[in-house]
């Protein structure tokens, strides 16, 4: 099938000041078995940019936030994807922050293969979280110095609600793994992606490329949790719901080619 074509962050040769870049080749280990670098593998990669990031335009570090018992947490996600990078390729990553969205904080992405080619834009939205009540916390002073970075064709935040079915065709239980959690003692939202992955190929979308990805990210979950994963597939959408222990944790929605 043909690709849609996609608005795409401006590419420049030379990466503009107060974007964090970052270029590195794809590995064998955080590819599938057709050598195509899975979404969740790939949101692992811009979690770390994102924190080196933080850690040179923003006035703080991820260090200085632990300190203060603060936790960035990721609340919304949207990627569009013209393609997914390929085992050996090496890409050129870039991250910026964007305008604050009420009180949550935005940060953009765009990769690019090392001519500019366009491959994956991201832009998703934060908040900082105090970890001993687990609550929205107030930003640091320091954190009022970042530099915001505005790149034509950027991608718009994610929307923070997006209509899903009432019912679904489809239900199974997983059980968060240890492997599965992050420095913080929680689950590495990345895994979210994979368990997408895991499920599509048991639906009319196996094979399919993904064209856009939206997450939210609604309740952390610890080791152990068993997650009850509802969804269903509407024409080229894949619909997905994680609720534990009687709470809803995340919503996926991804639109494949």
């Amino acid at each position: 099938m043909e690709h849609q074509k996609i608005a795409f962050p401006e590419y420049t040769e030379e990466c503009p000041e107060g974007v964090y870049e970052l270029i590195t080749d794809v590995n064998e280990t955080q590819t599938d078995s057709n050598g195509i670098m899975r979404p969740g593998d790939l949101v692992r990669q811009i979690q770390v940019m994102v924190e080196k990031h933080l850690d040179r335009y923003s006035g703080t570090t991820v260090k200085a936030l632990q300190e203060a018992a603060l936790s960035w947490i990721i609340v919304w996600n949207e990627l569009t994807i013209q393609r997914l990078p390929k085992a050996g390729e090496q890409i050129r990553m870039r991250v910026w922050a964007g305008k604050k969205q009420l009180v949550m904080h935005t940060r953009k992405c765009a990769i690019y293969t090392m001519d500019g080619e366009p491959l994956v834009a991201m832009a998703a939205l934060f908040i900082l979280m105090d970890q001993k009540t687990r609550k929205m916390a107030d930003d640091p002073p320091e954190l009022e110095q970042q530099k915001i970075v505005k790149i034509p064709g950027e991608p718009k935040p994610p929307k923070m609600m997006m209509p899903f079915p009432e019912e679904f065709s489809d239900e199974i239980e997983r059980t968060v793994q240890p492997e599965e959690i992050d420095k913080y003692g929680h689950m590495n939202n990345s895994h979210y992606l994979d368990w997408m992955d895991e499920l599509r190929e048991n639906t009319d979308l196996k094979g399919r490329d993904p064209q856009k990805i939206w997450i939210e990210y609604t309740k952390e979950m610890l080791e152990g949790y068993r997650v009850q994963l509802q969804y269903t597939v509407s024409e080229n959408t894949l619909y997905l719901v994680g609720s534990s222990q009687g709470e809803q944790r995340f919503l996926i929605k991804a639109e494949y080619r």
